[in-house]
């Protein structure tokens, strides 16, 4: 037993590809969001793409899931989670669609970095110094993106970047939840949560006509060509798929090992970016990216290396 289980936590090579492939999906995801939410509301591209991810999502489940999905100790903390989840996927989405493709990607990637402070104020886990260096130095990469107080400065990167912040609050809350809950009770509760929320932004369409919300194309109803309905539920499909890929990867490897790849997702949407959008990375989006990637991954190694001590110890 304890060596099916060694085999099943140390296939490197596998777990890479997985991610590769998975974060190379959750990129041509991401592109297509950004050329629907230039067509229809933001709101309603999330809800045909939670509805969507159902599919794949219900097929993990009954791949490996054990028990129940609807059994929870912690309902509140679950819809709790889920909630922040989507507001900081609402995030995401609206730095999709107003930013560059890349800049939008590159600072979401910061959640990482909003994780490591979170860890250590809410979790009282003691944050070293070296680990408060690595935050200075993602969060340098966040401020050369953005260059706040300069001229080219865009205010969507306060979505992008509240994006991030909710991630990591999210995250939190998953750990809490792992004490009690199996991962797919949680990430059921998150799909119906989403799910839920943004179809509830599509009445406002009617009852808010006048509203901004609705001008700006953030909530509301457009109704969607037969084409676009296909593309918009692929951007369920892939997402839902990305995730298990991704998913499958920390599965089977460890976390310093398949996390380098997962940024690989920056040069992904800087080449889709260049290519559909003619969006040109400028010196500092490659420096700020940079910064953020070498952040994050020292985190992750950093806090592996810290339980595997911490295990040893026992």
């Amino acid at each position: 037993m304890t060596n099916t289980i060694a085999g099943l936590q140390d296939q490197p090579l596998r777990a890479i590809t997985l991610m590769v492939v998975g974060i190379f999906m959750f990129s041509i995801a991401d592109a297509l969001i950004k050329a629907m939410s230039g067509i229809y509301p933001t709101g309603e591209v999330m809800a045909f793409r939670n509805f969507f991810s159902c599919g794949p999502m219900f097929f993990f489940f009954y791949r490996y899931a054990r028990g129940s999905v609807f059994q929870t100790k912690k309902l509140f903390l679950q819809i709790f989670r889920g909630f922040i989840g989507f507001i900081s996927m609402a995030c995401a989405f609206l730095a999709f669609k107003f930013m560059p493709l890349a800049d939008a990607v590159s600072l979401t990637m910061s959640g990482t970095i909003f994780l490591a402070i979170l860890s250590g104020l809410i979790l009282k886990e003691k944050v070293c110094r070296s680990r408060w260096i690595a935050i200075l130095v993602g969060f340098a990469g966040v401020l050369i993106i953005t260059r706040p107080g300069a001229s080219v400065f865009s205010g969507a990167a306060i979505f992008a970047i509240g994006s991030a912040m909710l991630f990591a609050i999210s995250v939190v809350c998953v750990r809490y939840l792992s004490r009690t809950d199996s991962a797919s009770t949680t990430v059921f509760y998150f799909i119906l949560v989403c799910l839920v929320c943004s179809i509830l932004t599509i009445p406002a369409q009617w009852i808010f006509p006048d509203s901004s919300w609705v001008r700006q194309g953030i909530v509301g109803w457009v109704t969607p060509t037969w084409p676009d309905i296909l593309i918009l539920g692929l951007i369920g499909f892939i997402g839902g798929s990305a995730q298990i890929a991704v998913t499958q990867a920390f599965r089977i490897a460890s976390g310093p090992i398949v996390v380098p790849f997962q940024y690989t997702d920056i040069i992904y949407s800087m080449i889709i970016g260049y290519i559909f959008w003619s969006e040109v990375p400028d010196i500092f989006l490659y420096i700020g990216a940079l910064l953020i990637t070498l952040s994050g991954i020292f985190i992750v190694r950093y806090e592996v290396r810290k339980r595997l001590v911490q295990k040893r110890a026992l």
